[in-house]
């Protein structure tokens, strides 16, 4: 989740690289990234072209939607607010993956007509994932909802939340997330989930056998450093673990500039 961390330059990004030079390096090791910046404005076009240029072909963006249409107007008369969302990150194709949209901790199933109401309004040709952060979502009949409409239903690790993996659309997304209090430095691994990621390793192989179908990112609060955390997960789905920049061997200057 992110990539522009200071805290990583030097146990992942090689020492010296400015938070401009990050994406690159990053996308040198994994396919995609989860953007949270999306989620307090929509991004400004140069920011979208840098993304666009610091990524190869086949890298995915997952962005979340904007917190004006999930936790300031709540679902509620927020056409505009999604028109303009959508046109700032349109540009992200072909490069878009899943558009996340998290409700508040504080929603309940009772803003479920709001909530169904917005899932219409939803344009064709996005995929769409959606994180609950109430208990009281997970009924049927939200289930089946979401999986008429070929809506993901998120995976989230998150300590108050149940842990399971339910497929509601041909694709998956699992966000460890953690628990903040526990982890309150980033940088390195301080808390040991090594089992937790074995578990979820075990539900994406049993419901995800195609690895294209799933997304699947880690907050550096779930076990203080992202990037091990989805390395772990990597070599339980028997996929190769990347070389962190910071082990890569030294680009060597061009002799022509």
């Amino acid at each position: 989740m992110g990539f522009s961390y200071t805290e990583w330059v030097g146990p992942f990004y090689r020492p010296g690289t400015p938070p401009g030079g990050m994406l690159r390096q990053y996308a040198k090791c994994f396919g995609t990234v989860e953007l949270d910046t999306t989620f307090y404005a929509p991004p400004r076009e140069s920011a979208v072209a840098k993304w666009m240029n610091d990524t190869p072909p086949g890298f995915t963006f997952a962005a979340k939607a904007w917190q004006r249409i999930t936790h300031e107007k709540r679902f509620v008369d927020v056409q505009a607010d999604l028109d303009t969302f959508l046109r700032s990150v349109a540009p992200l194709e072909p490069k878009l993956g899943p558009l996340l949209v998290q409700c508040p901790p504080d929603m309940t199933v009772e803003n479920l007509p709001a909530f169904s109401d917005f899932l219409g309004s939803l344009p064709v040709g996005f995929r769409w994932a959606v994180e609950f952060r109430h208990r009281s979502w997970f009924t049927p009949g939200v289930l089946e909802l979401l999986q008429a409409r070929n809506i993901c239903l998120v995976g989230a690790d998150l300590y108050y939340m149940p842990k399971s993996l339910v497929r509601t659309a041909d694709y998956a997304y699992i966000r460890l997330l953690g628990n903040r209090k526990k982890v309150t430095s980033i940088g390195k691994v301080v808390q040991d989930r090594t089992e937790d990621v074995h578990g979820w390793a075990r539900d994406l192989s049993e419901t995800v056998p195609d690895p294209d179908e799933g997304w699947v990112f880690a907050n550096n609060h779930y076990s203080g450093f992202s990037p091990d955390t989805i390395g772990l997960l990597m070599h339980d789905l028997g996929l190769e673990k990347p070389l962190y920049p910071v082990n890569e061997p030294p680009e060597q200057p061009s002799l022509f500039g």
